[in-house]
């Protein structure tokens, strides 16, 4: 049986101090159609000629660009840290053969307690897997024409999700603070919804005045690990359907941010800005284009323009694919 993403989620340690890479201060994830991926320390001479040229030309709009190590070919996506957080880790996607759930990308603001983690996992629709019918109601909502209403309901493919959530080692407390809600970008089905949760990282005592966590040294009283989530998904087939292949794999693309539960919970408070310029960045497509249209959302007309005279002047590389 694959992964849940829960299971996935409770791999991931909670302060990550552990995995503090420092590839960069400020990520702009982009792995388009051409085959590639990203890894830490990659040279600044193997950047795309694209990459090179905005990076030169609007310093501090783009944000840093990390580059790509050509490899074989994967499902396109990006998001766009803000500048206070950073890397902790960064994971290829496994190759085809390998179905297991990955944490793509682990980054944060250790200083205001701001987390992310990007998941990509595979979703199984063997009939003898415990969890086929939930994935189908999944892959059933986010295939279903945007033209038409889905037959599986957004609440329900929300909870085929956040039951997995609610199955976390320690949790205590689990409460919607945003219903799920679905988004279209681009071209493609989002679900979108907060929640809070209260986990305990030692061990939970039943008792007549309600739950209590303990350490496990010594019984002594723990404090609750309490964070609020934002949370966007997609499913996807990443365009073996569109190359003819039979019976694809589907994959959750998960996005989550999360942060002190008491500083967020009043509409995430300090963390307001950064939760939302990366929920907003988070993009996935098999179209270069629609990559690239998303990377270049916040450009001026007349930054636009300066682009195009410096590639006039041949300041700005040309692109070639």
């Amino acid at each position: 049986a694959l992964q849940r993403p829960s299971a996935a989620m409770a791999q991931l340690p909670t302060g990550h101090q552990g995995h503090r890479r420092g590839v960069a201060a400020l990520l702009l994830l982009a792995l388009g159609v051409a085959p590639g991926f990203l890894l830490p320390e990659v040279p600044q001479g193997a950047l795309p000629r694209r990459s090179l040229g905005l990076a030169a030309a609007l310093p501090g709009l783009l944000g840093t660009l990390q580059a790509p190590q050509i490899a074989r070919a994967e499902q396109g996506w990006q998001l766009k840290l803000p500048r206070t957080w950073r890397t902790f880790e960064q994971n290829a996607q496994p190759p085809p053969e390998v179905k297991k759930a990955t944490a793509l990308v682990v980054a944060g603001n250790p200083e205001q307690g701001g987390e992310l983690v990007v998941l990509r996992v595979p979703l199984s629709l063997d009939p003898n897997d415990q969890n086929a019918k939930g994935n189908k109601d999944l892959v059933s909502y986010f295939t279903s024409g945007l033209d038409k209403q889905p037959s599986v309901t957004t609440a329900k493919a929300a909870e085929v999700v956040t039951s997995s959530q609610k199955t976390a080692p320690g949790l205590i407390k689990w409460n919607f603070l945003e219903q799920p809600a679905e988004k279209v970008i681009y071209g493609r089905r989002y679900l979108k919804y907060d929640y809070e949760a209260s986990i305990c990282p030692g061990v939970v005592t039943k008792g007549s005045k309600g739950d209590t966590c303990m350490a496990i040294e010594d019984t002594s009283e723990l404090p609750l690990y309490e964070r609020r989530h934002r949370i966007l998904l997609t499913v996807t087939d990443e365009g073996a359907t569109a190359r003819g292949e039979k019976d694809p794999t589907y994959y959750i693309w998960l996005l989550d941010i999360s942060g002190p539960a008491q500083e967020a919970r009043d509409n995430w408070g300090v963390l307001k800005e950064a939760v939302t310029e990366v929920a907003d960045s988070f993009v996935i497509s098999e179209d270069e284009k629609t990559l690239e249209k998303a990377r270049t959302a916040e450009i001026t007309p007349e930054q636009l323009k300066a682009l195009e005279q410096l590639k006039k002047e041949g300041a700005l590389p040309e692109e070639k694919f």
